[in-house]
């Protein structure tokens, strides 16, 4: 998946475990940056239809690890270039989960 064609209008599911510290604090990130329909989620706390309906709201889907890919309906729209690796932050605003998050985002041309 590529992000060529993303604007601040994108709407941008993060998905991590639970939706308390990655998700929230790639949210966080992205709204520092401009983007205003960004929602964060959790996928083992979420029900199978849930997830359904916001990923297929989402034009993009980043997830904290890899694997929690496996546990979304498939749609193409993970960007799997995008990822935070286990929690070990603590909470969302952690410095060191924003640093990882900053250079991921970066990465895939979220500026």
């Amino acid at each position: 998946m590529t992000n060529i064609g993303v604007s601040k209008e994108t709407k941008i599911l993060c998905i991590c475990q639970y939706g308390n510290v990655r998700s929230v604090g790639t949210k966080r990130r992205l709204t520092r940056r401009g983007y205003r329909n960004v929602i964060a989620t959790g996928a083992e706390n979420c029900g199978s239809e849930t997830l359904m309906v916001l990923v297929d709201w989402a034009d993009v889907v980043l997830v904290a690890e890899p694997h929690l890919a496996d546990l979304l309906p498939p749609s193409g729209k993970v960007d799997v270039r995008f990822t935070i690796g286990p929690d070990v932050f603590g909470n969302s605003a952690s410095r060191a989960l924003q640093d990882v998050v900053k250079e991921q985002l970066n990465g895939i041309g979220m500026r």
